[in-house]
């Protein structure tokens, strides 16, 4: 892997004390020819005292992390607006799978701002099992939102048959009489 920053700003002491005004970067992280992160804060153009910001990892390898999840792959977008001290207010969403027979697939949506974190209309799902409407609000006061929709397709499709069986032998002796 290698990597690339760029900073432009007319005090680089600045950043020191938090003054993040005027500030230009870019961040690149690559493994061979594929960009694996990018970060990109650029100066609002209308409000100076805003950035304009975009973070993106395109299929992370996680067992850099940690080696038991060879084959998982981590994808992530976010992008937004800051001022870095009272405004924060962002989209995205996060990917995850795993390159292995029966192996996990998930996405869900992020947002934030000033008052919360929101993950939402996220599903994972592993052969059998999924979860779908999966849904998690942390607000900045504390409390905890989650709700969730878990399912077993197996279970499912073997109600299904039961009820279409049970359907096509009441409409065959229907029609009999």
């Amino acid at each position: 892997m290698s990597g690339k920053v760029n900073i432009k700003k007319p005090s680089l002491l600045s950043l020191f004390s938090s003054d993040f005004t005027n500030l230009t970067l870019n961040a690149m992280l690559k493994e061979g020819d594929k960009n694996i992160v990018d970060v990109s804060i650029l100066e609002d153009e209308q409000r100076d005292d805003h950035s304009i910001t975009s973070f993106f990892i395109r299929d992370f390898p996680v067992e850099r992390i940690s080696s038991s999840y060879s084959n998982t792959f981590l994808s992530m977008t976010l992008a937004g607006v800051t001022n870095f001290s009272t405004l924060i207010d962002g989209e995205g969403s996060i990917e995850v799978r795993q390159e292995i027979d029966n192996g996990v697939v998930g996405n869900i949506h992020v947002s934030i701002n000033d008052e919360e974190i929101s993950f939402y209309d996220g599903f994972i799902e592993r052969g059998n099992y999924s979860a779908s409407n999966i849904s998690l609000i942390l607000p900045f006061n504390g409390s905890v939102e989650a709700s969730v929709d878990l399912l077993h397709k197996k279970l499912i499709n073997m109600e299904r048959e039961k009820y279409q069986d049970k359907y096509i032998a009441t409409n065959t002796n229907n029609k009999k009489g």
